[in-house]
C-alpha cells in the first residue's frame, strides 16, 4: 500500500516531542493520560480529525492503519469509561471530540556493540564442532520454567545428556535460544535445567551459590520475558507492528520503519527499562540474572530490548542513557576500604550508596514469585555474595551485620509470612511483600548489636537457612493491645490498632504489623492474627532515633523507630510481629531520657 497525502507531507525532523506535562499519576487506563496543559502550538502535525475519515484512510495507507489500531484502542477505553461520565454528568462530563496531532520521542535511534569478557570454564552446554567459536565465551538464558513439562538434567538422565540432545525433544525456548546463539556464532549455552543436575541437591546448591559467575560472565544473556514457560518460546510473532515506508532526508534516501507507542510507557520510561507486565519480571530469581548481566537481549511481548552499562536501547528506536539497576559500573558498588570518607564535604559514603542500592533492590525483589518457598534467600543469593565482598560484612538472612539495626526496621504493608520456615521473623525474607528498609534522613542507634548469627541449611552462605538469632540491648516498653471491638473489615491499609505504654499518652502509638493488609482475604488474616495475640505479651524495642528535617511536619512528632516484638516460651526470647514510629509522649519518657532506664537485653528469633 502507499501513502496518502496527509501522511506523505508529515514533517519528521521537525514534529515537536511527546508533551513534557504528562500527569504523573498513574493511569488505570494504559492509553488514556492527562496533558497538564499542552499548548495549541506544541501540539504537533495534525491528521485526520475524526475516526471515520482515519478509517476510510487506512483502507489504501499503511501508515493511516498503524495510527487507527492506536485511536481504536483508545476508543475502546472511552467506551468502557462513558458509563462513568454520564453518571457525573452533574460535573460537566461528556463525550469527547477528537483531534489527532502527530509527535515524536524525545530520545533517538541508538545502536549496541558487544564486547568479550573474561572467560568462565563452568559446565555449560555445548553443541556442533565446526564453524563456530571455540573461545571460552557463552550466552546464559533467563526465562520463566512454567508449567508446562521440564526437560532437565537429573541423574538418572545425566549420561544421555552428555551423549547429545535432540533439539525437537527439547521446549520451544530452548530450541530458539540455539537457534539465536548459532546465529551470533557462539558455541556455549547456559540453561540451568540442563546444566544443573536437578534431583542432585549438593549439586543445585553448589551451582545456585556460583549465579555471580554464571551471570557476570556470560557474553549475553537472553531474557525470554515474553514467555510464561519453557514451552512458549520467544521467538514467535509479536504484537508491535511496524510499518515501512520511504524515506528522504537531504542526500539520503531510503526506507525508514515506523511504529506507534504507548503514551504510558512513553510518560514513565522506567515501564521500558523495567517491563513490569512482562511474565519474566514476576519471577524472582531473574532478577538477578538481570541485574548480574553485563548485555542483555530482552525479547519481550511488542520488541526487542537491548541494555548494557552504557544504557537502554528498543527495537522501535529508544536510545535511553540508564539501564536496569546496575552492579558493574560506579554506581557505589566498586571495592571499598572500610573506612572509606565521603569524596565531597556532605555527601554521603559510597558505602552507605550502596547499602542503599541493596535495599532497592529488595524492594524490587520481594513481591516476585517462587514456584518454591524455600528459594527466597537462594534465589538471591548472587547479588548477595558480591554485595557481601564489595562491602566487607556479614550477611544475616538478608540483612548486614555492620547495617542490623536499620536494617531491622524494615516495613511492608503486604507482607505475608510463608508456612515453610525460610528466615527468622526479623528478616524480611520470612514472608513475601515488598519490603521496604532504609532511612532518608541521618540517625542515631538507640540499640546495640550484642550479637547475631544463622545456622545454614547448606553449602551456600548465602543460601537457605534453618535458624538465626539476634541479641540486643535496647529500650523495651510493654504495649497494652484493647483487642477487644477490632473490626478488620474497616482496618486501614496500613494499621492494625493503636496501643498504648504504661506511661504513655492514652491514644497510643499507631502499628504496622506484618500483615496482608491489601490482600482479598486480609480480614480473614486480621482475625486469625488478632485470635493468636490472646494472653500474649507484646512489647515495643526501640532501635533508633531519625533525624528528621523541618518541612517532615506529619513525622516530626515521631522520630523513634520500633520493633513490635511478643516474648515467646524462653526467657528474653522475642519474635518480630509490625513496626512502628512514635514519639516521647507515646512511650512515656520524659525530655531528658532515650529510654536508658529501660534497657533490657533480648533475643530476637
Amino acid at each position: 500500500m502507499s501513502l496518502c497525502d496527509i501522511c506523505k507531507s508529515i514533517p519528521w525532523e521537525t514534529l515537536p516531542i511527546i508533551p513534557p506535562f504528562i500527569s504523573r499519576m498513574v493511569s488505570e487506563n494504559p492509553y488514556i493520560q492527562a496533558l497538564y496543559p499542552w499548548p495549541q502550538e506544541k501540539r504537533g502535525f495534525p491528521h485526520c480529525q475524526s475516526l471515520s475519515s482515519l478509517r476510510k484512510s487506512a483502507s489504501s495507507c499503511n501508515l493511516c492503519s498503524l495510527i487507527l489500531a492506536s485511536a481504536e484502542n483508545v476508543e475502546k477505553e472511552l467506551i468502557e469509561l462513558k458509563p462513568k461520565w454520564d453518571a457525573r454528568k452533574a460535573v460537566g462530563y461528556d463525550w469527547p471530540t477528537w483531534e489527532m496531532w502527530l509527535v515524536k520521542r524525545e530520545d533517538g535511534d541508538g545502536a549496541w556493540v558487544m564486547s568479550f569478557v573474561d572467560e568462565e570454564k563452568a559446565k555449560m552446554l555445548g553443541y556442533g564442532k565446526k564453524g563456530l567459536r571455540e573461545a571460552w565465551i557463552y550466552v546464559s538464558l533467563s526465562y520463566c520454567w512454567g508449567r508446562s513439562r521440564q526437560f532437565t538434567t537429573t541423574r538418572a538422565t545425566i549420561e544421555e545428556r552428555k551423549r547429545g540432545i535432540i533439539i525437537a525433544d527439547i521446549p520451544t525456548t530452548y530450541q530458539d535460544i540455539i537457534f539465536l546463539t548459532r546465529a551470533l556464532n557462539i558455541r556455549y549455552l547456559w540453561i540451568d535445567s540442563l546444566c544443573i543436575c536437578q534431583d542432585e541437591h549438593l549439586d543445585w546448591e553448589r551451582e545456585s551459590a556460583k549465579m555471580l559467575q554464571t551471570y557476570s560472565n556470560a557474553y549475553l544473556t537472553v531474557a525470554a520475558s515474553r514467555a510464561k514457560d519453557s514451552a512458549q518460546g520467544f521467538l514467535g510473532p509479536r504484537q508491535h507492528t511496524f510499518v515501512e515506508l520511504e524515506y528522504t532526508r537531504g542526500d539520503i534516501k531510503g526506507k525508514a520503519s515506523v511504529s506507534s507507542l504507548s503514551l504510558r510507557e512513553e510518560s514513565y520510561k522506567t515501564d521500558y527499562i523495567y517491563l513490569p507486565e512482562e511474565p519474566l519480571s514476576q519471577r524472582a530469581w531473574s532478577l538477578q540474572e538481570r541485574v548480574l548481566s553485563h548485555r542483555v537481549l530482552i525479547y519481550a511481548t511488542n520488541q526487542m530490548f537491548f541494555e548494557c552499562n552504557e544504557g537502554f536501547r528498543s527495537e522501535d528506536g529508544l536510545a535511553f542513557p540508564r539501564r536496569h539497576t546496575c552492579v558493574h559500573k560506579s554506581f557505589g558498588i566498586e571495592k571499598l576500604d572500610k573506612e572509606a570518607k565521603p569524596p565531597v564535604p556532605g555527601s554521603k559514603p559510597t558505602k552507605t550508596v550502596m547499602i542503599q542500592g541493596w535495599y532497592d533492590l529488595l524492594h524490587q525483589y520481594g513481591p516476585r514469585k517462587l514456584s518454591h518457598a524455600t528459594d527466597k534467600l537462594p534465589a538471591l543469593s548472587g547479588l548477595a555474595s558480591l554485595y557481601a565482598e564489595r562491602i566487607g560484612s556479614d550477611y544475616l538472612a538478608g540483612l548486614w551485620r555492620d547495617h542490623l539495626i536499620e536494617g531491622l526496621v524494615w516495613r511492608s504493608p503486604s507482607f505475608r509470612r510463608v508456612d515453610t520456615y525460610r528466615a527468622p521473623s526479623w528478616s524480611w525474607a520470612s514472608g513475601d511483600g515488598y519490603p521496604a528498609i532504609g532511612l532518608r534522613y541521618g540517625y542515631s542507634e538507640l540499640a546495640e548489636v550484642v550479637d547475631a548469627s544463622v545456622t545454614l541449611k547448606g553449602e551456600n552462605p548465602f543460601g537457605e537457612v534453618s535458624a538465626g538469632w539476634i541479641k540486643l540491648r535496647a529500650p523495651m516498653e510493654q504495649l497494652f493491645l484493647p483487642t477487644e471491638g477490632w473490626n478488620p473489615d474497616v482496618l486501614g491499609k496500613y494499621v492494625l490498632v493503636s496501643a498504648r505504654t504504661g506511661n504513655g499518652v492514652r491514644d497510643g502509638m499507631q502499628l504496622c504489623f506484618d500483615l496482608a493488609f491489601t490482600g482479598s482475604d486480609a480480614s480473614e488474616v486480621v482475625r486469625g492474627f488478632v485470635g493468636g495475640l490472646e494472653g500474649v505479651d507484646v512489647f515495643a524495642l526501640v532501635l533508633l532515633k531519625r533525624a528528621l528535617e523541618p518541612e517532615d511536619v506529619e513525622e516530626l512528632d515521631w522520630p523513634y523507630c520500633c520493633l513490635i516484638v511478643k516474648r515467646v516460651q524462653e526467657m528474653g526470647v522475642y519474635e518480630r510481629l509490625g513496626f512502628a514510629i512514635c514519639g516521647r509522649e507515646e512511650l512515656g519518657w520524659d525530655d531528658e531520657s532515650e529510654g536508658t532506664e529501660g534497657m533490657c537485653e533480648v533475643t530476637l528469633v
